[in-house]
């Protein structure tokens, strides 16, 4: 699991923040977000320019490992 943070996170102290759940898609795991989605890189972009409220994102794996 992946769990992606804003900026001010550490030094908001009891702040309470949105959280979006996202999937990836199929073939992939928790990493498609992060690594090829540049999720954090975006986030903080769009959070520093104003565009975004700052939330924590989660990113699970969705695999199911048995279909039996």
């Amino acid at each position: 699991m992946f769990v992606y943070t804003p900026p001010c996170y550490e030094s908001s102290g009891n702040a309470k923040y949105p959280v979006l759940y996202i999937q990836h898609g199929g073939g992939e795991d928790e990493r498609g977000w992060a690594l090829q989605g540049r999720t954090d890189i975006i986030l903080d972009n769009l959070i520093a320019a104003g565009k975004a409220k700052p939330m924590i994102v989660v990113m699970s794996n969705g695999n199911c490992k048995d279909f039996t």
